[in-house]
């Protein structure tokens, strides 16, 4: 393994270890409430499909690079598909105007997460075909530990409900394996046998390092968010707080 895909794994063993998943990992907290943090990532979970269409897609290049690239972007494009339909089961779909809705999106508590997406289109953007594997792989890493962990907690949610789960349930769980499969083969296969030269390698880990750190932030966002809605409410701060809901 060379110095980029070690790098990539030092950061994801660091990303397993983020607050976020040890609140997700809890079984003394309710499925649901530990999931509370989902609305605040849909500005990540919605444009990460333009990020796959308009990012890292280029369906006229002959590079042999960014085909590989075309090719994973064409199953990354559909998860929010999923997302929706898990919204609509854990019952964060209420009634909220357009206004509402915007407000609750682009909060402060959604602004590391909305960060993170601005950060990875300006960085493809501005990539080579080799760089933009990195930037793919290492965002394939963060995925990895963080639905591996909300597959969990989808499985106990669907225990207690009879109600499946599919983007923090098994379905979507299962596409992010078959890239770590596709990975041993693909892009993980590009980036070890790259010729890399010193500069580009050292460009590399600091492309891994400022995605890594983005996560990290976004992360720390939606655990604040889920900790405040458990308190006060799902789909704060829309809502009224649950004292204020039972007329008390």
């Amino acid at each position: 393994m060379n110095r980029v895909l070690e790098h990539i794994e030092q950061k994801k063993r660091e990303l397993a270890r983020l607050p976020l998943f040890a609140f997700v990992q809890d079984r003394g907290i309710e499925p649901r409430e530990r999931l509370g943090f989902a609305p605040c990532l849909a500005p990540m979970t919605m444009g990460f499909a333009d990020l796959m269409v308009f990012g890292l897609r280029d369906a006229s290049s002959r590079d042999r690079l960014q085909q590989l690239l075309n090719a994973h972007t064409s199953v990354d494009d559909r998860h929010w598909e999923f997302f929706m339909r898990d919204l609509e089961t854990l019952e964060l779909n209420g009634s909220l105007a357009v206004v509402g809705s915007l407000k609750l999106l682009w909060g402060q508590h959604c602004a590391k997460t909305r960060q993170l997406i601005y950060k990875l289109m300006a960085l493809v953007h501005a990539a080579s075909p080799i760089m933009r594997l990195v930037i793919l792989e290492i965002v394939e890493a963060a995925a990895d530990v963080a639905f591996s962990r909300f597959r969990q907690v989808g499985r106990e949610f669907t225990e207690q409900t009879g109600k499946p789960l599919f983007y923090f349930g098994a379905p979507h769980q299962d596409m992010e394996d078959e890239h770590e499969a596709m990975g041993e083969h693909g892009i993980r296969a590009m980036i070890s046998s790259y010729a890399w030269a010193p500069a580009e390698e050292e460009h590399a880990l600091a492309l891994v390092d400022e995605v890594s750190a983005s996560f990290a932030e976004m992360g720390a966002d939606l655990l604040a968010y889920a900790l405040k809605a458990r308190e006060a409410g799902p789909l704060w701060p829309l809502v009224p707080a649950r004292a204020a809901a039972t007329g008390t």
